[in-house]
């Protein structure tokens, strides 16, 4: 579990902080595409559920590695091409970084060891936690002390670590002889009421928290800080998120995480809310305390529900699609928080409010959480 874990908090973190460092670069090169870049990095998660077939032809250990190694290969090619390549060059390599996006999240979960527990589930939730305080403040500090392109290439090696960490995992215990097409796991997925509602609500999750980066620097200047003290909260956000898995895993049952989700997301809307409507920094920063403890108890029941419903052979698939479906929504909520920007910080985050409620709402309608046992589960 241990290495599982460095690995997972490796390439999260680097997948976090290459996103900081590319756009720092871009706006220091190029400014006029760092907002492609960033959505190039983003965008090829939308072919997660396609790329997942990957981890059912060969050992999954030698699919990730290699997505980690073509991660870390394209974006240091991009930092060091970037001034002077055509841009195109530079949005290319990144979309092809993008590509292995899918394989850190929902490919590299579905290697989670420790019998798939709720206490493993929830310990790799907090890697997410370490990842979003971690990565982005790790480029920022490179980037102020070396410059932009080492922050980028830091990231890069980071990524060869983690394929290093992850070859050391044990075997997969036995391949599948055929894993499920896509559209047929997309159908099982839309069939089946928990996973409908529980997706649905990860994409509106993703929605709302994805304009959090927008947010939080206007929120800043709006309560008498500089733009910078945006990342602070942001910050404050993963620790909590991580306090809040880590306590999933120490504290909640399978049964008790899942019913916990719809009630999560309502907290969740309740520290933005408190942030929005702040008086001081102090207020705010407490309000993403709320936030962050919430996330961390709602992942772990995303990945219950995944793994109770999955069809026969499906299980890495489906968590493939539910993290591409969070990263693309994240993606649509960077465009509507960039076009919301002349309203403010908090009119921003009171949209975000409104959606995370309306993902409780969703999550709620899905019922509460039953074990069971597919037919032809494993």
């Amino acid at each position: 579990m241990t290495r599982y874990l460095g690995a997972a908090v490796v390439i999260r973190a680097v997948n976090d902080g290459a996103s900081v460092g590319l756009a720092l670069l871009a706006l220091t090169v190029r400014p006029g595409v760092a907002g492609a870049l960033v959505a190039a990095l983003v965008a090829p998660h939308l072919l997660g559920p396609w790329l997942s077939r990957l981890l059912s032809l060969t050992d999954s250990r030698y699919v990730l590695a290699g997505s980690f190694v073509l991660y870390a290969g394209a974006v240091a090619t991009a930092a060091t091409v970037m001034a002077e390549a055509p841009a195109v060059v530079a949005v290319v390599l990144v979309a092809l970084a993008g590509c292995a996006g899918p394989m850190l999240a929902g490919g590299l979960t579905s290697r989670l060891p420790g019998g798939d527990t709720a206490r493993s589930r929830a310990f790799d939730s907090a890697t997410w936690g370490v990842a979003t305080a971690a990565g982005p403040g790790l480029a920022a500090v490179t980037n102020l002390v070396i410059g932009p392109v080492a922050a980028v290439l830091l990231m890069a090696a980071g990524a060869i670590v983690a394929a290093g960490l992850v070859l050391t995992l044990p075997p997969d215990p036995g391949r599948p002889e055929e894993s499920p097409r896509i559209r047929d796991s997309a159908l099982h997925a839309m069939q089946t009421r928990p996973l409908r509602y529980t997706l649905l609500a990860v994409g509106l999750t993703g929605l709302g928290l994805g304009a959090l980066p927008v947010a939080t620097p206007l929120l800043g200047v709006e309560l008498g800080q500089p733009a910078g003290s945006g990342g602070l909260l942001i910050a404050t956000y993963g620790v909590a998120s991580l306090a809040g898995s880590l306590a999933g895993a120490a504290r909640l049952s399978d049964g008790l995480s899942s019913r916990l989700a719809a009630g999560s997301l309502a907290v969740m809307s309740l520290g933005v809310g408190v942030a929005a409507t702040a008086p001081s920094f102090a207020v705010a920063l407490a309000g993403f305390v709320v936030l962050g403890l919430a996330n961390g108890a709602f992942l772990p029941t995303v990945l219950a529900v995944c793994r109770e419903h999955a069809p026969a052979n499906g299980y890495a698939q489906l968590l493939v699609l539910s993290s591409s479906i969070k990263i693309s929504g994240a993606a649509l909520a960077g465009i509507w928080s960039g076009f919301a920007v002349p309203a403010g910080g908090r009119t921003v985050l009171a949209v975000v409010v409104a959606v995370l409620l309306a993902a409780a709402v969703t999550r709620a309608r899905s019922g509460p959480f039953r074990r069971r046992r597919s037919p032809g589960r494993r």
